[in-house]
């Protein structure tokens, strides 16, 4: 049972078109990646499957109903939560407080917020720090407290837009536990990501783009074995950039 389904999406910016007609399923369960060179409309497609964008032609279907257009707090509510490359704690408050923030979008009383956030941060790892001062975070955690804000808004589907940027491997592995545990859960999860070794090692579907049409979509050992998505990203060697 596929819990996304994008169909023919397309996003135009005056006589840009950003994203051009793609179409793809998401699996009810799946850990999934989207990947691409800069400028490929991952991003984009990103916000419009949030709500930060609507599309300009084209339909996103959700457990099965069209949410194309839908404010991005209403698909929140549904259970679609995401993440940002950049993160930003918000300041002046604890790791716990952060958190709560995203879990007040469900439980109306505090009670009930802090136990959902401190059940998000233990998902994330980071319940032992639970009352630090968010901006003392590392960047590893900060990452991983991005995540946690989003889990602790109860989402079906968590979209996740390059967490392992400009992480070292062994902080980028600490991540990746983080995100099998998470999905073996039960939350779906997409995935925007530039680091192949992560991919390969999570993702158990890919899909490519590039200028914005999709290029490939299936397993990952068969998408990076297909010579488009070689050619187009990849390089040579087999390794994206």
């Amino acid at each position: 049972m596929n819990l996304l389904e994008v169909r023919q999406l397309t996003r135009r910016f005056s006589g840009l078109v950003a994203v051009d007609s793609i179409s793809f399923e998401i699996p009810q369960g799946s850990l999934c990646a989207l990947i691409g060179p800069n400028g490929a409309g991952k991003t984009t497609c990103f916000n419009m499957i949030a709500g930060a964008l609507a599309p300009s032609q084209g339909d996103v279907i959700f457990e099965g109903k069209s949410i194309a257009g839908l404010a991005p707090e209403t698909l929140c509510a549904r259970g679609i939560a995401r993440t940002f490359q950049i993160v930003r704690p918000l300041a002046g408050m604890s790791v716990l407080e952060n958190a709560m923030v995203g879990a007040l979008v469900r439980e109306h009383h505090v009670r009930g917020a802090k136990e959902q956030a401190l059940i998000a941060l233990a998902k994330a790892g980071l319940e032992h720090k639970a009352y630090m001062e968010a901006s003392a975070l590392t960047l590893p955690d900060r990452k991983l407290l991005e995540i946690a804000k989003a889990l602790a808004t109860g989402p079906k589907l968590l979209l996740l837009d390059e967490s392992m940027a400009g992480l070292r491997p062994a902080e980028s592995d600490r991540i990746c536990e983080a995100l099998r545990e998470i999905n073996r859960g039960g939350v779906t999860i997409l995935l925007i990501e530039h680091v192949m070794r992560v991919v390969m090692s999570l993702a158990q579907k890919v899909i490519v783009l590039h200028h914005g049409v999709k290029i490939a979509d299936g397993a990952p050992q068969d998408v990076v074995a297909d010579p488009q998505v070689i050619a187009s990203y990849l390089g040579r060697k087999g390794h994206a950039a």
